[in-house]
């Protein structure tokens, strides 16, 4: 059988073209440092590799997550960490003032310098996160978790959410502490055997302020004069007194 020219011409061409496709796709895997550039060059192998893609983009996530669980927490550990601090220092001055060698003006000293302490721990139970968020206030991060009045009650405002993330794909993790775990109330128990539950902020009321030589704050500076309740102008009487005496019938038998 003779072979023509043209027949060899065609052949040598396909193989030329066939050599230079699989050089740039070799070329381009070298570019690209991936064996697999498009799904077709291997169905199998490009499934697998979207399945690992998936995979690692999960573990992405949840790194991410970890990481911000991890700085809410050490910043929830930073606040922490400073109000142990100042009740080891309240705990000082409380025993430093029993003793006998103190004098009035001593102890008012050092109940001014306990209502600091106490000032600074309750803005450190209303600490932020970076992001603004309360840390110790639940789920209602946009308020802060403790309050405190004109007369010095603190009250706590947040709820007791307990809110958890995942960090993989079966373990979930507690993202915060409520403000009334963390600050929670101190029972005590008194020489008859009746227990109390005292509040994490107590001792900034009037009474207590008086007590130390202070003077009340706020709107309770407006019930106190000289240390002493002042006494409240008589509102008279009412309006629905007045017309009930107006229009009282006259007795009869007078």
């Amino acid at each position: 059988m003779k072979i023509s020219t043209n027949a060899l011409f065609d052949r040598a061409t396909q193989q030329m073209g066939t050599v230079q496709t699989t050089l740039a796709k070799s070329q381009a895997q070298l570019a690209a440092g991936k064996q697999v550039i498009t799904p077709s060059d291997a169905p199998t192998q490009a499934a697998s590799i979207q399945r690992l893609r998936s995979i690692m983009a999960r573990q992405d996530s949840y790194a991410d997550t970890l990481a911000a669980v991890k700085t809410r927490l050490e910043d929830e550990e930073s606040a922490l960490q400073g109000v142990s601090n100042m009740v080891v220092r309240i705990k000082e001055i409380a025993i430093q003032s029993v003793s006998d060698t103190l004098g009035p003006a001593d102890r008012k000293v050092l109940a001014v310098e306990m209502q600091g302490l106490r000032d600074q721990i309750l803005s450190m139970a209303n600490a932020q996160d970076s992001s603004g968020n309360y840390l110790f206030a639940g789920s209602r991060v946009d308020q802060p978790a403790f309050a405190e009045n004109g007369f010095g009650d603190v009250t706590y405002q947040g709820d007791q959410t307990r809110m958890r993330v995942s960090v993989g794909d079966q373990r979930t993790v507690q993202l915060n502490r409520s403000g009334s775990e963390a600050f929670v109330r101190v029972v005590r128990t008194d020489a008859k055997g009746v227990s109390t539950g005292v509040g994490f902020f107590p001792g900034a009321g009037p009474a207590h302020r008086r007590r130390a030589g202070l003077q009340p704050h706020g709107h309770a500076a407006r019930h106190w004069r000289n240390g002493r309740p002042a006494k409240r102008p008589d509102p008279g009487p009412g309006p629905g007194r007045h017309r009930h005496e107006r229009g009282r019938r006259p007795d009869s038998r007078a």
